[in-house]
């Protein structure tokens, strides 16, 4: 029977000396290069890489992120309101015109 790779937590309690002595262990650890790797991180500090570590370093983003997303949310919105300003000026010009083309309406119709 296989012993299973042993927790993290085991084999840094196993590299503390606080594991005890585990002879199914020992032998594991003396055939087994994945749980090496292991035990060769958890013993030089910072070289330690987790999975969550390494996500939260390639998901997060720049971190002038925010501030470029409000410039950029303002710039929008300064041109919608340009825009929006403009459609009302033109609208004036095609109600004016509009009203000057039309015949007014007759005296019967009122």
């Amino acid at each position: 029977m296989r012993l299973r790779h042993p927790s993290r937590d085991r084999l840094k309690r196993w590299l503390d000396g606080a594991e005890g002595d585990d002879p199914k262990l020992d032998a594991h650890l003396e055939t087994c290069a994945r749980c090496a790797s292991v035990i060769e991180a958890i013993a030089e500090p910072g070289t330690e890489v987790t999975i969550s570590n390494a996500l939260i370093d390639v998901l997060s983003g720049p971190p002038d992120l925010s501030a470029r997303l409000e410039r950029q949310v303002m710039t929008q919105l300064g041109s919608r309101e340009w825009l929006g300003l403009m459609a009302e000026l033109f609208g004036a010009g095609v109600e004016t015109g509009r009203m000057l083309i039309e015949e007014p309406p007759s005296r019967d119709e009122t």
